[in-house]
């Protein structure tokens, strides 16, 4: 998982520092440039509607996810759909002889 995590951090990074080219028939709503600096320094005259998000919201969400491991490989009910399928048909393994992948 670590070495998926890397890679797609690694394209985001890339895909947000190549430009974004003009386009002449929307670039009244389309803007051009690298993604990262249009957002981290917008051109004079663009509004910045972020906000302070309410606390008793995010505790709401908090709550609403804390099942969530975000370490798991599957989540909850697929991990154990998957151990269903294996216990029937009748594989026997041993989770501590299985080695990690080659990641």
């Amino acid at each position: 998982m670590p070495t998926i995590r890397d890679h797609i951090a690694s394209f985001v990074q890339m895909y947000n520092s190549h430009p974004i080219r003009k386009q002449v028939q929307r670039e009244w709503y389309l803007p051009a440039g690298k993604p990262n600096i249009m957002y981290n320094y917008p051109a004079e005259g663009i509004r910045n509607y972020a906000g302070v998000p309410d606390p008793s919201i995010l505790g709401l969400i908090k709550d609403q996810l804390s099942w969530f491991d975000k370490t798991a490989y599957l989540a909850p009910a697929t991990k154990a759909l998957c151990d269903d399928i294996v216990l029937r048909s009748n594989i026997i393994y041993n989770l501590t002889k299985i080695l990690p992948g080659l990641d």
